[in-house]
């Protein structure tokens, strides 16, 4: 099976580092950048030395809109699936968190099921950016902020 491009340019990592400093702050841990590929984008510590606990899992994205823009969130199928995976075996919570232009909000992945389309990026020309993906109703994403710490 032929390798995808890497789509993920020098300024998204910038962006993810930024917002993953500032989930440290909201949510008091400290987010280990995981392997390229890997099913999430963080791992929460307790601190960051040895013998740290792992508290959680949390994949980030960036939107280039406002929240109440879209009624749903749109994610990959698999990521959903991968990320319950985790949430299952670990026995750890997993969140999704998504940097709005004027929001920052979360939503912990459960078993919750939601409608499912064939969608995806057509701006790239490469047809495995479509695929089944999850319509995550925005008023299921609560703010970061009335979160506390997770």
């Amino acid at each position: 099976m032929p390798k995808r491009p890497v789509y993920e340019s020098s300024g998204d990592r910038k962006k993810e580092k930024t917002f993953a400093a500032s989930l440290e702050d909201q949510w008091g841990c400290v987010l280990k950048k995981t392997r390229p590929f890997y099913h999430v984008d963080f791992m929460a510590l307790s601190h960051g030395g040895a013998g740290a606990e792992l508290k959680f899992f949390v994949e980030v994205k960036h939107r280039k809109i406002e929240k109440d823009t879209f009624p749903t969130y749109m994610l990959a199928l698999m990521k959903w699936v991968n990320m319950n995976t985790m949430r299952r075996y670990s026995g750890l919570p997993v969140y999704l968190a998504i940097r709005y232009l004027d929001q920052d909000a979360c939503i912990k992945v459960t078993d919750e099921t939601f409608p499912i389309s064939f969608m995806g990026r057509t701006d790239r020309g490469d047809a495995s950016d479509m695929e089944p993906c999850i319509m995550i109703p925005i008023d299921r994403l609560m703010p970061i902020e009335s979160m506390g710490d997770v």
